[in-house]
């Protein structure tokens, strides 16, 4: 079977899926050290660029810290990619002034 794909289709294109769905991604930042998931957020069918925010609250223990931002396909497989977030938590106070 032949699978073609019209422009502006936005149907995945596979066989194992028994009807018609549609391409998504799925975004999520999660920490390694504390193996928790700090946002998650689904997006929809991706034309070119496409801008989305997560909001995290960061951690109350001030220094660097690591986060990880996941990118994963909905209806794909090896799309998956991982991307290290680096950020420097400061003193509320200190950071004020």
């Amino acid at each position: 079977m032949l699978l073609k794909r019209s422009k502006g289709d936005t149907k995945a294109l596979s066989q194992v899926w028994p009807k018609p769905k549609d391409e998504g991604w799925i975004l999520a930042v999660g920490h390694l050290e504390s193996k928790e998931l700090w946002a998650l957020r689904r997006v929809g069918f991706v034309k070119g660029q496409l801008t989305a925010s997560l909001v995290i609250v960061t951690p109350e223990t001030t220094g660097r810290q690591i986060f990880t931002l996941y990118v994963m396909s909905d209806s794909y497989m090896a799309l998956d990619q991982q991307f290290d977030l680096h950020l420097d938590v400061k003193d509320q106070q200190t950071s004020s002034k």
